[in-house]
């Protein structure tokens, strides 16, 4: 099949461990292409609402995103060897805030935070209103997205999934569309159900925004 681009949807949220009923919580994703790559993020525009089934002896389907999936990725396809994948499903304990909110809340204490938080309105301004439908994918420096991730995985009392993993290319008969669980743990509430498609667009970057970040903001996080 001809192809340039590898996009990274997420089609549905399972849970498989006991939790609350009904939660409101967002996704977040980031995803690194190769070893050294470039890295990008997705984050729900707001909190959504969940509700657990919870049938005996069988995962919940707590959330199924329609038509292709919430797109949390888009690679050039050239030259990939690895893609790298963490995804997260974080209980707002506060109630349908927006992500302008949830970065606040995760850089306020922060040296750094206020910057950078400054640097990401614009594009946080641009997400969809829609909390649980469309998507925008931001391109981070690798050292930003650690820093968000890691805040993430900070706040222990609101991660229900952590998922993470990485898919390897070895060569170009290795570039198959694929649905791929990820996540299952016995550590966790959950896993996610997403699909790898390699397709040709006009532009691989076309769902991609790029944060640029001030010179002095990058001195001030370490990065050169």
């Amino acid at each position: 099949m001809s192809h340039n681009t590898l996009q990274i949807y997420l089609q549905d949220i399972y849970f498989d461990r006991p939790t609350l009923a009904v939660m409101r919580g967002y996704v977040a994703s980031f995803a690194r292409a190769n070893v050294d790559g470039e890295v990008q993020m997705y984050l729900s525009p707001a909190s959504f609402r969940i509700r657990r089934i919870d049938a005996p002896g069988r995962p919940d389907l707590a959330h199924a995103y329609d038509g292709d999936g919430l797109l949390v990725a888009s690679f050039p396809s050239d030259n990939l060897s690895s893609v790298s994948l963490t995804t997260f499903f974080v209980r707002d304990l506060q109630n349908a805030r927006d992500a302008g909110a949830l970065l606040a809340d995760l850089l306020k204490d922060h040296g750094a935070g206020k910057e950078l938080l400054d640097a990401l309105e614009p594009l946080v301004a641009l997400l969809p209103k829609s909390a649980a439908a469309g998507s925008m994918v931001i391109r981070l420096l690798p050292k930003v997205a650690s820093l968000i991730s890691e805040l993430l995985k900070g706040r222990k009392d609101a991660i229900k999934i952590y998922a993470d993993g990485t898919r390897s290319f070895q060569d170009p008969d290795d570039f198959q569309d694929s649905s791929m669980i990820w996540g299952v743990s016995r550590s966790d509430k959950g896993y996610f159900r997403s699909s790898w498609d390699f397709c040709r667009t006009s532009n691989p970057y076309a769902a991609v925004r790029n944060l640029v970040l001030p010179d002095a903001l990058k001195a001030k996080l370490g990065i050169k």
